[in-house]
């Protein structure tokens, strides 16, 4: 029996040609020793830090006690995180369903869009990145991730962003606007004040959902930590 061969890894991107060993703090080391200043930061996902104390210590205890808890338990996480943001969150904003990833989140929300508003329309802008599944994708922007996809699952609309004016193109016909308030792969893009405010207010008087993609901006990627 011959050698077997390994299995060859499907890659978004092309490998760069670094083999990464370790890493800590704001910092990855590779397979010769060499280190570097990480500014990709696992996506985003590494924001505080590569192995930070504090957070390895916390997994190591729930890992522990308990790997994972099925949405049909109760358990004292739930309750702690549920109580944490409780005091973060508005009064008008305090109904919590968790998800693993971006695209899942973004998904799930138009699919309340359209049970809530019994539209099939969808607007978002360019620039914009809001995942690879089916719906999410078809809310992005970027022609190359699209190429090959068509048709997506809904009517959609792409708005130039941060163009005031344009926000007039929203009417009763859409279920939901969906807008990155710091655009990432649109080159790191910051929505005026003005531009969300109008935007929320056009979509409260036309009765359509506004989808906030926090991404770039949640958990304090913006400094706020």
């Amino acid at each position: 029996m011959g050698e077997s061969e390994p299995a060859r890894l499907i890659r978004f991107f092309p490998s760069r040609g670094i083999r990464l060993v370790r890493a800590q703090g704001q910092y990855v080391w590779d397979s010769d020793g060499r280190r570097y200043l990480d500014y990709h930061t696992g996506n985003g996902a590494a924001f505080l830090g590569h192995n930070n104390p504090v957070i390895v210590q916390m997994i190591a205890e729930q890992a522990s006690k308990m790997m994972t808890c099925p949405p049909i338990f109760d358990s004292q996480v739930l309750d702690d995180c549920l109580a944490i943001l409780g005091k973060i969150l508005p009064r008008t904003l305090m109904n919590v369903y968790f998800m693993n990833s971006g695209s899942e989140a973004v998904e799930l929300a138009l699919k309340l869009s359209r049970k809530r508003t019994g539209r099939r329309r969808f607007a978002s802008f360019t620039g914009g990145f809001h995942g690879r599944t089916m719906g999410a994708l078809g809310m992005t922007h970027n022609p190359k991730y699209r190429a090959g996809y068509d048709p997506f699952p809904w009517e959609h609309t792409f708005l130039p962003f941060n163009d005031v004016s344009s926000l007039e193109k929203i009417d009763e016909s859409f279920a939901a606007v969906i807008v990155e308030p710091v655009q990432g792969e649109g080159g790191l893009s910051v929505a005026s004040e003005e531009f969300m405010k109008t935007l929320a207010e056009q979509c409260k008087r036309i009765g359509a959902m506004l989808i906030i993609d926090e991404v770039q901006t949640g958990f304090g990627r913006t400094g706020s930590v």
